[in-house]
């Protein structure tokens, strides 16, 4: 058994697992946690304003057209001309302080547009041709949270190297974040045990010359008192 776990392919996937490892703290985790990325929440209540927005102009633009025309007062247009001028200068987001622009919903659609797109490169670029979740799967033993059936699914499809080609909604994309974060929680722990043990092997080779210098001295002593008395 000793013979099988020191084979050529044995070794070549330990130093795999090893470099995997090793390769978990070097990720952008900043990226791959979405935490750039506008919610739905914040979506939802931009094109909420923005609905708002084009309602306002609607009205806002027949008032002073009934002014221009004379059936209403002309003190009322000019209200209403002021208040169009506001308007349209806050359709752009960030001109006026604490209110959103009318426009505040496309430019967050489209941040989140490009960040799933770079998010979705950077994934793929980590996965690679030859996969690189299924490397991690060995830190299942020291996090049971890995063994997750779609944490299984998405191993299953980084070992035959189609993750890095299918892997592309925003729930596939969370999930391989969280698969990082439990890996990288397991690998803590087994760095944790690799000092232990390291600590425990130094600790028996300090210990084993201390114990030959004791079995040495009631030797020498035995010699000593042979000598003095024939």
């Amino acid at each position: 058994m000793r013979e099988e776990l020191n084979t050529p392919a044995h070794q070549r996937i330990e130093e795999e697992f090893e470099e995997a490892c090793a390769r978990l703290e070097q990720l952008d985790y900043s990226l791959l946690s979405m935490s750039r990325m506008p919610t739905e929440t914040e979506l939802a209540d931009a094109r909420h304003y923005r609905s708002i927005w084009h309602s306002a102009l609607m009205v806002i633009s027949c008032v002073l057209a009934l002014c221009v025309l004379g059936y209403l007062p002309a003190w009322l247009g000019g209200i209403s001309g002021a208040l169009l001028f506001i308007l349209a200068a806050g359709y752009f987001d960030g001109i006026i302080p604490l209110v959103p622009g009318g426009n505040r919903y496309t430019h967050l659609l489209r941040k989140r547009q490009q960040l799933h797109l770079q998010l979705r490169d950077y994934v793929r670029k980590v996965e690679g041709s030859y996969g690189y979740l299924h490397l991690l799967q060995p830190l299942q033993q020291l996090n049971p949270n890995l063994q997750r059936h779609y944490f299984n699914k998405l191993c299953s499809l980084s070992r035959k190297g189609l993750l890095a080609r299918q892997i592309s909604s925003l729930e596939n994309l969370r999930l391989y974040y969280e698969f990082l974060l439990e890996a990288n929680n397991a690998n803590l722990i087994r760095e944790q045990l690799k000092l232990k043990e390291q600590m425990a092997r130094e600790a028996e080779e300090m210990a084993a010359p201390d114990e030959g210098v004791a079995a040495a001295e009631p030797a020498a002593q035995a010699t000593d008192d042979t000598t003095n008395n024939p």
